[in-house]
């Protein structure tokens, strides 16, 4: 028996998840935005470059969205290129959350089946997960993130 859910509208919270995402830029002290607690793991740019290339990833090759790519592995370096990134991305974002038809669409890649909506709530929860990386990378550097909108 197939199940009937109510539409959610997750893209108003995103507001909130990006905004924290900018801000934490800002919290990483200067000479810091290589840092992550072990060698093995990204450090502070590696995962705000993550943050943005996903977007680009999942609309540019998988949903087709016609946008052009920042490539921000090539392209993005400074505190200021980062932030600008992650702006452009979401940008990009919202008006794909604001199409109901890239939303409603079925897509195909090697690995899976999926609409748009299960894009949206992958990068809605991909930007949350490494933003709490983010956080505790700031905790271990001893920085007061207290500013932070979810506080």
């Amino acid at each position: 028996m197939q199940q009937t859910f109510v539409p959610l509208n997750i893209a108003s919270y995103w507001d909130a998840v990006q905004g924290d995402l900018l801000a934490i830029v800002d919290l990483i002290p200067d000479g810091q935005m290589g840092y992550s607690p072990k060698p093995t793991m990204w450090n502070f740019q590696g995962l705000l470059l993550h943050v943005a290339s996903a977007r680009e990833g999942w609309l540019g090759e998988d949903i087709g969205d016609g946008a052009e790519n920042i490539d921000v592995w090539k392209n993005v370096r400074s505190r200021d290129e980062i932030k600008a990134a992650l702006t452009q991305t979401f940008e990009r974002m919202q008006a794909f959350l604001s199409n109901a038809a890239q939303l409603d669409a079925s897509y195909h890649s090697e690995w899976r089946d999926f609409d748009g909506h299960w894009v949206a709530f992958h990068l809605l929860e991909h930007d949350m997960h490494h933003r709490a990386d983010m956080l505790h990378y700031l905790a271990m550097l001893d920085v007061d993130c207290s500013s932070m909108s979810f506080q």
